[in-house]
Parts: structure tokens; sequence; C-alpha cells
């Protein structure tokens, strides 16, 4: 009996990255351009209810890949801030359907024009249970750098671009195959990560930067 779960467990790991392998070259999708799409589609009387409907539901599937891990106010407070924005890893990239979405995240852009900066915060990033270690997550900031690229490369090389997240420990040797680097142990140096995040004095952060220009 044990054997036979230990097979059925290996079959359905086996099936689970063929599904993989067969969807990891599809695109992102981001809430911003959904919401366009919404706009440009839709009656003029019906463009507040659906933008409605899929803050809703950007809420729940937030709720339920991070249920146990996460604080619902801590994802409240970055949903609630409409600067922030979402993109999704999904499943099929002929239609965007949140519940085929295996994996997303919570991102922010802050152009600083006397620094002559430009800094894509990482908020959240997390992925439904049974699909992490499966590359989604991967998949997810790969396209996600790439649109980064794609967006400041007029800026280049007046202004630097740089990607920035406040990592956990058993993630910074992930990031750091990125190319993310420590930057700092002290939160405080950063405002809007300080703004979600509760802070504590005795935790170890580790602040991670990735140069993209």
């Amino acid at each position: 009996m044990e054997k036979i779960k230990i097979e059925l467990f290996c079959y359905k790991k086996f099936k689970a990255k063929q599904v993989y392998q067969s969807n990891i070259q599809k695109m992102n999708y981001y809430s911003v351009d959904i919401v366009n799409e919404i706009i440009d589609n839709s009656n003029v009387e019906e463009i507040l209810g659906k933008i409605e409907d899929f803050k809703d539901e950007i809420q729940m599937l937030f709720y339920y890949f991070s249920f146990y891990e996460i604080s619902f106010d801590y994802i409240d407070a970055l949903l609630r801030d409409d600067k922030n924005k979402i993109a999704f890893r999904c499943m099929d990239n002929t239609e965007f359907n949140i519940r085929n979405c295996p994996s997303a995240m919570v991102y922010r852009k802050i152009t600083d024009n006397e620094k002559k900066e430009v800094v894509y915060y990482i908020l959240m990033i997390c992925t439904k249970q049974k699909f992490k270690k499966l590359g989604y997550a991967s998949a997810l900031l790969d396209d996600f750098i790439e649109r980064v690229k794609k967006e400041t490369s007029h800026m280049h090389p007046e202004y630097k671009v740089k990607i920035a997240l406040s990592s956990v420990d058993t993630a910074v040797s992930y990031y750091e195959h990125y190319g993310f680097e420590m930057v700092s142990n002290d939160i405080t140096d950063y405002p809007l990560l300080m703004r979600y995040e509760k802070y504590e004095e005795n935790k170890d952060y580790y602040i991670m930067d990735l140069d993209v220009w």
C-alpha cells in the first residue's frame, strides 16, 4: 500500500511537470492591461462594476494562495492601494482567466526624476500550493523582468532602473540566481516597504536589488 501511494505521488508530480512544460512559454497578464481592456470593451454603465468584480477576484486569489502564511491585513493594505499593480502567470494565453493562474505578484513602479532613477518594487509574490516548485513563479519573474526592460528602454542610459524587494532568508539564494544582490539589512531605508510590512526591531531583513539598466 505504501509503495502504491509513493508511485501515485510520483505520477502526480510527473503529470504536473508535463502541464508546466506545456504552459511555461505563456505570457504574463498584467492588471493595468486587463483594466484598460475592460474600459475599452464595456458599456459605460458596466465599467465600474466589472472593475470592482476584478478587484474582488484578485483579493480572493491572494487570500487563497497565501492562506496561513501572510496575514489578510497585509494583503488588504497592498490591494487597497491603486498604485500597486498585479502580474499574473496563467496556464492559458488565449484569454485571461484568473482561475487558471498558478502564480501572481504585487508590484509598484516609482520614478524619481531628481535622482534619475526608476525602481520597481516587488511587494508580494506567491504561488498556489500544488504548483509550487514547478517553475511558475520563475516564469512570472522572467516575464516581469522583460516587461520592465521594454517599459524603460527609452529611459536608458539617462535613468538608472532597478527591481527591489524584501526577501525572506530562505529565498535569498533563489533571487541571487537572477542577479539580485543584497543591498541592505535595514528596511527603514525603504519607506515603501515599511508602509506595508510590520517592522520588528530584532528581525533580519534582506533587501535585494536587481540592476536592469
